[in-house]
């Protein structure tokens, strides 16, 4: 009877020290949470009449259970879950932009953003329950539409071929070259500098021809192709017999920018 008591004792005992053991360890435990966005950092407005474009964000989420002396501790119960925070709506798993920020829970959302031209912001926030603590970490995204500006005017470079001065003769052809320079600024996520381009095709121009445009006082322009960075002068009798023959090479850039992408890179 004695070792009977013994056993229902020690039993009793330990079924009333263990709650406090667990208190005490939940008290002492402190949950660190972390987590990290990736995605698009520029995104351009949806082009009426054109498909929305859609952009995919990822979250990454972490944490860690320490006791008082920065012990690391294994969870007894933890719980975690992600929400979100944008401007659109996100894509459910029919590719369908119907699920509100509010509703999105994974770790990955693919969003199609509110119409109109302001730059956005994508937020995550990560909570962690975990015995009786936890934490909630967040990070954020800002998008930006890009937009372009004019940064140097466009030089239309030297004319090479004919020198100051040359004299020709009637029916000589003189190859011309010109090589045209403008940069433009595209301000995104980052600052470029890109340069422009210039279009050679006069169809490409109905109104005011090619992007790079010859004259000339005297003589004719071989096939009469008078556009292009290249071209074949023809020196006439006029031009054989004066020395006041002018060259001259009008420039205009292409100034074009990508769909969804604001206000203008044209140097006029």
């Amino acid at each position: 009877m004695m070792r009977e008591r013994e056993s229902r004792w020690s039993v009793a005992a330990l079924l009333t020290l263990l709650p406090l053991v667990g208190a005490c360890y939940a008290a002492e435990m402190v949950v660190n949470v972390d987590v990290s966005l990736s995605g698009h950092k520029e995104r351009p407005f949806n082009v009426p009449d054109l498909e929305p474009n859609t952009h995919t964000y990822n979250a990454d989420g972490s944490f860690g259970i320490f006791d008082d002396d920065a012990a690391e501790l294994p969870p007894l119960f933890w719980e975690d879950e992600y929400s979100w925070e944008f401007n659109g709506m996100a894509l459910n798993e029919e590719g369908e932009a119907v699920v509100p920020p509010e509703d999105c829970h994974s770790s990955s959302v693919t969003i199609r953003f509110a119409d109109g031209e302001d730059n956005e912001t994508v937020t995550v926030h990560y909570t962690v329950t975990a015995n009786r603590g936890g934490d909630t970490a967040s990070d954020s995204i800002d998008v930006v539409v890009p937009y372009w500006e004019t940064h140097t005017p466009i030089t239309p470079g030297e004319i090479h071929g004919a020198a100051p001065g040359e004299c020709f003769h009637l029916g000589d052809v003189v190859p011309l070259q010109v090589v045209p320079t403008d940069v433009d600024k595209r301000v995104g996520a980052a600052t470029e500098y890109k340069e422009d381009t210039f279009s050679f095709l006069s169809e490409t121009y109905p109104v005011d021809g090619a992007a790079i445009m010859w004259s000339a006082t005297t003589g004719t322009f071989l096939d009469g192709t008078d556009w292009g960075e290249t071209v074949d002068w023809v020196a006439d009798w006029v031009s054989a017999s004066s020395n006041d023959t002018v060259i001259g090479v009008k420039v205009d850039d292409d100034a074009v920018i990508p769909l969804g992408e604001k206000e203008d890179r044209e140097d006029g």
